[in-house]
């Protein structure tokens, strides 16, 4: 399968392009441009979360410890003292490191459900939902957020699919087909849970008219068609 600085590279590139495209036609600015791009990125580590001691597996629980640690210090800003809100963080982190991480390393199985699109489905609605509830995000840039995160989720798939041939050898490895699918054959329990999670989280995801006037929009293809090749190209200005 492809490397880590492999993932993150490939999934910075299709998240940039992407987001650079749509900026382009002017339904989104340059700020949500670039945040989409770091969401796009983080999107193509996350099907590597449950690869145990892998680096991936790490940076997401640090980051999630930090967002939960945010939301938890600034709940109890002006109410808790200082001290007391260092003992929490330590606290959080020692649940964190030492409790979850641990239960999650257990309980999972590398290239299971975590590398499916069912799975990329439930992480886009679920970030989705998180970023137009916590972070406050307006409906439809909520909803772009959870586009980009799934798409750098299947750049993943797609690039761990594509290093399972051998070109060269013009074979199959045995890994074939693990990488990219739509469930999980072998935990058929989880694809049902995974599927009643979706169906949970669409009653709580903002609305989504505002998201399809800018992605099921034609009108939004047709400006990029028309600003994908430059105006003049540079032997035409001799």
């Amino acid at each position: 399968m492809a490397n880590f600085a492999t993932h993150v590279g490939v999934a910075a590139v299709v998240s940039t392009m992407t987001a650079t495209a749509y900026l382009a036609t002017g339904r989104i600015d340059s700020y949500e441009a670039l945040v989409l791009s770091v969401i796009g990125t983080l999107g193509g580590i996350l099907p590597d979360i449950d690869a145990g001691h892998a680096r991936p597996l790490r940076i997401i629980f640090v980051g999630f410890y930090a967002l939960v640690a945010f939301s938890l210090v600034q709940q109890g800003a002006g109410s808790l003292s200082i001290l007391e809100m260092w003992l929490l963080l330590i606290m959080l982190y020692i649940v964190f490191q030492y409790v979850l991480l641990d239960i999650f390393k257990r309980s999972t199985v590398h290239r299971g459900i975590y590398h499916s699109i069912l799975m990329a489905v439930f992480m886009g609605l679920l970030f989705t939902s998180i970023s137009h509830a916590w972070f406050q995000f307006p409906a439809h840039y909520a909803w772009l957020s959870g586009f980009f995160l799934g798409l750098g989720f299947i750049v993943h798939l797609l690039l761990d699919e594509l290093y399972s041939v051998d070109f060269n050898g013009r074979r199959l490895k045995k890994s074939f087909g693990t990488a990219f699918k739509l469930i999980n054959p072998k935990q058929w329990q989880h694809n049902v849970l995974l599927i009643a999670l979706i169906v949970v989280l669409l009653q709580y995801t903002p609305p989504t008219w505002q998201f399809k006037r800018i992605v099921w929009n034609p009108a939004t293809y047709e400006k990029m068609g028309q600003g994908f090749f430059p105006k003049q190209w540079p032997w035409e200005k001799l």
